[in-house]
């Protein structure tokens, strides 16, 4: 039995290892990778900026899953801040706005309207859209703390800080860490002495 057992998850292993990763973790904008609950649904907070008329800045909303950040696309909203009887007879000139900033752990959002009346405004920038969503940036390691130094026969580990967010990683050698730090003109053993 235990022979069965062990070749079947053998077997599975080897079919693992042949599909790219990609396959298996990818997630589509139905599914949120981070549901506490564990069925994948996206939770949303709804994201508002109120319209200034005097400030001119129109009323954007949009909704983020509370979990993963995702940034629903079809919710975004832009209201334009001039009255109906006020606005102009044809936008000439955008202006954009950043609603949401990008950062290591959410993507972020840049939405265009136009300077005179507030409505939203198809950007050349955004592929003729009104809004862009930014990608999240990649982490900054700055800082490695070692945890087990290498030795001879093991080549030690630790973990590396995020400048921009403080978020560590898990580094299992000194190879690794000096890819991640983006080290030139040091041996991968300086790596571990810093």
């Amino acid at each position: 039995m235990k022979k069965r057992l062990i070749s079947m998850l053998m077997a599975v292993l080897m079919i693992a290892s042949l599909l790219p990763a990609s396959a298996v973790f990818a997630t589509d904008s139905n599914t949120c990778p981070a549901d506490p609950a564990g069925k994948g649904k996206h939770e949303y907070t709804t994201v508002k900026i109120q319209k200034d008329t005097e400030k001119k800045t129109p009323g954007v909303e949009v909704k983020v899953c509370k979990h993963c950040n995702y940034i629903d696309e079809s919710s975004i909203s832009i209201k334009a801040f001039a009255l109906l009887w006020n606005q102009c007879r044809n936008c000439e000139k955008g202006k954009t706005m950043t609603v949401i900033t990008a950062t290591c752990r959410n993507d972020g959002l840049t939405v265009s309207y136009c300077e005179k009346c507030g409505k939203a405004f198809a950007n050349k920038d955004f592929e003729n859209k009104a809004y862009k969503i930014e990608a999240a940036l990649e982490h900054v390691y700055g800082e490695f703390k070692v945890i087990e130094a290498p030795k001879c026969t093991t080549p030690g580990y630790g973990y590396a800080v995020c400048k921009l967010c403080g978020d560590s990683t898990f580094v299992a050698d000194n190879e690794e860490a000096t890819e991640l730090l983006k080290l030139t003109g040091f041996s991968s053993y300086d790596a571990y002495k810093a």
